[in-house]
């Protein structure tokens, strides 16, 4: 609990976690002035309780980036800081400090989806009302973005930091991430088939989906689809890239 409690102080004193913050919240308030726009112009469109509740939530689609990036810059800042080693000598088991810092990531992807869906909110309400006359939105699609989006910062943060572990150098693991889930796996996914859809990147935008049920509650391993289970999958691989990094890149000596 001291390497958690070391970790946790770390998140939340970095420079990191305060810019993916403002920067989650500045996308938030960009994507739904964009979105609002076309709101302003289709008043109609906000008696839509399902485009309202869109129009809430449609930020979480990209916002889901943020939290990955900053598990990500946690654990390379280590390295490039040179502040590696004294984390490290926190326990001579290096797996066990990687998974801390993989658990207090998950606070800071909580942190930073919130911060993000607090842009969208905001601005939001702030254009339906200029717009007047709207319906209220629609409250599964609203609880399910917004449900769905937490919970993948909670799990793509850690995946993040087990990414960084493994890749030490940070501009290099950012592009080798950010290119991987972004551009390389669209093909990867079409080529591996079915066993595509397990694929880190396949699984966000169903893990992120508006349709939340209750059935996705007691049927996680029914379709590799279902949000529920889209997010237990995407906790999987942080797990699987942290046990790798444990046991390949951590146990060279650190510089």
């Amino acid at each position: 609990m001291k390497i958690l409690r070391a970790e946790i102080q770390k998140l939340l004193a970095s420079s990191y976690t305060r810019a993916m913050a403002l920067t989650a919240f500045g996308v938030g308030v960009l994507l739904s002035v964009f979105d609002g726009i076309g709101m302003l112009a289709e008043p109609q469109r906000a008696l839509d309780p399902g485009a309202v509740a869109a129009f809430y939530t449609d930020t979480v689609y990209l916002a889901w980036i943020f939290p990955a990036i900053l598990g990500l810059l946690l654990m390379t800042s280590e390295f490039r800081w040179g502040t590696a080693i004294h984390t490290f000598l926190q326990t001579p088991r290096r797996g066990v400090v990687v998974a801390w810092k993989m658990v207090a990531a998950m606070l800071g992807g909580a942190l930073i989806a919130l911060s993000s869906l607090l842009g969208a909110f905001a601005t939001a309400t702030v254009i339906l009302t200029v717009v007047g006359d709207f319906a209220a939105p629609e409250p599964g699609r609203l609880v399910g973005g917004t449900v769905g989006l937490i919970l993948v910062g909670m799990v793509i943060a850690p995946l993040g930091v087990a990414v960084g572990a493994l890749i030490r150098a940070q501009l290099a693991a950012l592009a080798i991430f950010l290119g991987w889930m972004l551009l390389v796996e669209q093909a990867a996914a079409v080529a591996l088939g079915p066993a595509g859809r397990y694929l880190p990147g396949a699984l966000v935008p169903p893990a992120l989906s508006l349709e939340w049920s209750t059935a996705d509650l007691t049927g996680v391993f029914s379709s590799a689809v279902t949000p529920l289970g889209a997010t237990f999958f995407l906790a999987a691989w942080a797990v699987l890239m942290g046990v790798v990094a444990s046991y390949t890149t951590l146990r060279r000596d650190i510089d």
